[in-house]
């Protein structure tokens, strides 16, 4: 017997952004409506989308996206995670760091900020 989990994290990557902004969230309500309906006693936690590091991907589009990520938990009485502010650095910038090279994904570096965020929340 596997206890159900108590709670879930939700992440989706910077690609599916790609898809356009309807698309994308329609895509992240399914998700989060097929957990919620797997496991009702869950509390589903939804993490912003982190800055990047990409000439294709504009940061701007992913902290507009951000705001929608947030408005569309509150509607659906999940909780927003938000990450992207610790990926930056003192200029408000993507922190280089935090990224490998090809700045898009996350280094070793911003695994462990990732980490120490989630488990500051978990402590509360």
């Amino acid at each position: 017997h596997i206890k159900p989990p108590d709670k879930v994290f939700v992440m989706t990557g910077i690609n599916n952004l790609a898809m356009g902004d309807d698309d994308f969230l329609d895509d992240y309500r399914d998700v989060v409506k097929d957990i919620s309906s797997s496991y009702p006693a869950a509390a589903i936690y939804i993490h912003s989308l982190l800055p990047v590091l990409f000439p294709y991907i504009a940061n701007e589009d992913i902290r507009d996206m951000n705001k929608k990520l947030r408005d569309m938990a509150a509607q659906q009485g999940s909780l927003f995670i938000e990450l992207h502010a610790a990926f930056l650095d003192e200029k408000g910038r993507p922190a280089a760091t935090y990224l490998l090279d090809d700045g898009v994904h996350v280094s070793d570096k911003g695994y462990r900020v990732w980490a120490a965020e989630i488990e500051r929340l978990l402590r509360g």
